[in-house]
């Protein structure tokens, strides 16, 4: 492919001007700063307005545009990037450019800072002008009466008093202008040339940057090197845009702020319940300061509180247990919420639950007589003044053991799937006093009464009245072990129909046996874990059988939601 100059208006390429040179425009990658010189200098854009910007590593520019004929690799060079013809501007004149740029390294050279040694007197600008300083100043510039020099910057002029010079700097505009009776003018004529066959440039729209005026006054000169104060428009421009920097910065801490608090109430976590009995509830089955309160008691057991770069706050762990308990979610869901592994979260779990089951089991008993007669619901002590307790059992689905003996052990006719059965007894108003262990799906409702030991007199004295569904035929057991009356509905086996006074007394003693069913839905419907199908590894996990440990973990789970029920308000009493 034949190169050619990606100038706008520049037509030149290898074939119609082989005697040029074409140069690559720099690379983005090893001259980064050199190449956005280059395409500024090009001022090529697109229909946005947008610089150009070349899609090929492949883009020239020919010699043409550089004012000595060939690129150069000096920084300070004035072929460090082209000059000439950019624009299709013919009236730039190579010449003329040359010539500002060497005006330009003469007055860098010119004003660069001396050392306070050499110079002792330019420094004093504090001091008024004495006839050292006037001599020091005029070793820099041609003896020449009334003549004074004006410095024009875009701060405002410093003066004193008159007959004094006046400097004002001009750092930031490109431009500078002299009289034409400027002394040592020709200086700045290029090397080869003359005033008279050379036209001098107009300098005030080229780029020097002095512009030289003679004025009448006099005044300290200020040291070359040093900084000019800014002007009140610079200045007022330089506050504006600190002020609209911090109102962003405001903005953007705002932002932050906003954004941290929405993902805070978004996480799985026990900030977002506190002092909010509802959503605390909802997440653990307990209110806030019911939740706080078992924490704290809890904690005072806790014997490893060493936590790593990896745990959670004990707070957190105890959250989390109770989440699985209230909901059934999975430990994979639990481990996503906390940013953990799923064994830590189980290890959490069976901790806590261990700590519970320890430390809360005790709210699980029989009241004294006394409290018991003393707020039971006056629509049960009409009917049974003696009343104590209500019965019942209740099964949880678990997984089919691999095991044919104890699938087959676990199998419930009633429910047509493996279950685990438990026996439970609440008192009038509601308090679960009583839960067996768990015994498989198989097992009979007297069976269950009969193994759990539940027929002891350390639960009953003689004269207590205990309600139960009419399949717990264990009236006599009951009457003969510790005196109690068992009152179940009449059956009608035997019998074709029932009499007026059975008729009653089972109704009676359906109204109130009911309430040992809603305790069995607010135990399942508060904790969900016992609602689901249950994996064997909960219902009997593998260091149960290995440390010969008297209750499986099934136990311990249904032990301890019947204590946390406990801990909540009563439903009977509610009523």
């Amino acid at each position: 492919m034949v190169k050619s100059c990606c100038i706008s208006c520049c037509t030149k390429n290898k074939r119609n001007s082989p005697s040029l040179s074409f140069y690559l425009v720099p690379s983005r990658v090893t001259e980064p700063g050199r190449r956005e010189i280059w395409l500024r200098r090009i001022d090529r854009r697109n229909a946005q307005g947008r610089l150009f910007e070349p899609n090929s590593d492949y883009n020239y520019i020919c010699s043409h545009h550089f004012v000595k004929g060939k690129k150069s690799n000096d920084i300070e060079d004035v072929d460090y990037a082209p000059s000439l013809f950019l624009n299709g501007d013919q009236e730039n004149c190579s010449n003329q450019i040359l010539e500002r740029h060497l005006r330009a390294q003469q007055r860098n050279a010119r004003n660069k800072p001396t050392s306070c040694a050499s110079q002792p007197d330019i420094f004093q600008a504090d001091t008024p002008t004495t006839t050292s300083t006037t001599s020091a100043f005029q070793a820099h510039t041609p003896s020449q009466p009334d003549t004074t020099f004006d410095f024009q910057p875009d701060t405002p002029n410093y003066t004193s008093q008159p007959d004094t010079p006046t400097f004002d700097f001009q750092p930031d505009t490109p431009n500078y202008t002299s009289q034409p009776d400027t002394p040592n003018s020709s200086a700045f004529q290029p090397a080869g040339t003359s005033p008279s066959s050379s036209p001098e440039p107009d300098r005030s729209t080229s780029s020097p940057d002095l512009e030289i005026q003679t004025t009448s006054t006099q005044t300290t000169p200020i040291a070359s090197g040093f900084k000019t104060p800014l002007g009140s428009t610079e200045r007022e421009d330089i506050y504006t845009e600190m002020d609209n920097l911090r109102r962003e910065r405001d903005c953007a801490l705002d932002r932050i702020a906003a954004l941290e608090d929405i993902l805070l109430k978004s996480q799985l976590s026990s900030q977002n319940v506190e002092n909010d009995n509802t959503k605390c509830k909802l997440l653990t089955g307990l209110a806030w300061d019911v939740f706080i309160q078992v924490f704290l008691f809890l904690c005072t057991f806790y014997t490893n509180k060493s936590t790593n770069k990896h745990s959670i706050p004990l707070r957190e762990q105890f959250f989390l247990t109770l989440v699985k308990l209230r909901h059934g979610v999975s430990f994979d869901l639990l481990a996503a919420a906390k940013c953990i592994k799923k064994s830590t979260a189980v290890d959490y779990f069976w901790k806590w639950l261990e700590l519970l089951h320890a430390k809360i089991g005790f709210l699980i008993k029989f009241q004294d007589r006394e409290n018991i007669f003393r707020i039971i619901p006056p629509v049960f002590r009409s009917s049974f003044p003696r009343l104590t307790a209500i019965v019942d059992c209740f099964e949880i689905f678990i997984d089919s053991p691999k095991n044919f003996m104890a699938r087959a052990q676990c199998w419930s006719n009633y429910k047509n799937h493996c279950t685990v059965k438990f026996f439970i007894s609440c008192s009038p108003v509601g308090h679960i006093n009583f839960i067996s262990k768990a015994y498989g799906g198989r097992a009979s409702d007297v069976q269950i009464v009969r193994e759990s030991n539940y027929l002891s007199c350390r639960y009953h004295v003689p004269g207590d009245q205990i309600l139960a569904d009419r399949g717990f035929t264990l009236q006599e057991e009951f009457a003969t072990a510790c005196g109690v009356s068992f009152l179940t509905p009449a059956f009608t086996k035997g019998k074709k129909q029932l009499s007026a006074e059975e008729i009653e007394t089972s109704r009676q003693i359906s109204s109130v046996r009911i309430h040992i069913e809603r305790i069995i839905g607010l135990l399942k419907n508060r904790f969900s874990i016992l609602k689901g199908t249950l994996p064997i590894q909960t219902v009997q996990h593998i260091t149960d059988e290995v440390n010969d440990r008297e209750l499986a973990s099934i136990d311990r789970i249904v032990q301890v939601c019947c204590c946390l029920v406990n801990l909540g308000e009563s439903i009977v009493l509610k009523d």
